[in-house]
């Protein structure tokens, strides 16, 4: 559904218009059953400009994710990027 929302995004959107999302994600269900184990420090991001302003968070417990979702946040980034020529 994601993947779907993102290809017509892509497609709809302009700077000015208004997008109301009605289907919630509740962050519990992406994070793991035992998400008490973690570690949290103080970093940066990882791309220029490298703000210092970053709280990392690294579960004990590996988190995975689909094919479906790699390609969701390739579209995404694609979706946000210039377009070179338009």
């Amino acid at each position: 559904m994601a993947m779907m929302m993102m290809m017509m995004m892509q497609t709809l959107l302009t700077v000015d218009d208004e997008v109301i999302i009605a289907d919630t994600v509740s962050l519990d269900s992406l994070l793991p059953s035992n998400n008490g184990d973690y570690y949290r420090y103080d970093g940066s991001l990882t791309t220029p400009p490298c703000y210092q302003s970053v709280i990392w968070t690294v579960f004990d417990e590996p988190l995975t994710i689909s094919a479906n979702q790699v390609t969701s946040v390739k579209l995404a980034d694609a979706w946000k990027s210039p377009r070179v020529g338009k």
